[in-house]
């Protein structure tokens, strides 16, 4: 039985990638997102990732038309092309939730 018989879609069917997707820092990584079959969204989020790592490097969302709200007329929330990314600088790994003073200054830079 494959999974077209079971009515299962494979998922790498659905995982798309690009390349040189670049984060709000500027950090080129492999740009993967979920794509449906019948996906009507106005945007594509992608999750940046490092080409040689797969570390997570940041987000970027990318408007595909100009989307109105409640899909009406007057002026578009985006336009066509518009972009918005984020990125992130550092992380840590700690042993209890919360973690120390040291480390919660460590992760917002302070």
């Amino acid at each position: 039985m494959t999974a077209e018989d079971s009515g299962r879609v494979d998922e790498a069917e659905l995982i798309r990638r690009s390349e040189r997707d670049p984060s709000a820092a500027g950090r080129s990584g492999l740009g993967v997102w979920l794509e449906g079959a019948n996906d009507a969204r106005p945007m594509r989020g992608y999750d940046i990732l490092d080409p040689g790592t797969y570390r997570y490097l940041g987000t970027r969302t990318v408007w595909l038309r100009d989307p109105f709200p409640f899909g009406r007329g007057g002026e578009p929330i985006a336009r066509k092309g518009a972009a918005c990314s984020t990125a992130l600088m550092s992380s840590v790994i700690v042993d209890r939730p919360g973690g120390s003073e040291a480390e919660r200054s460590a992760r917002v830079g302070g």
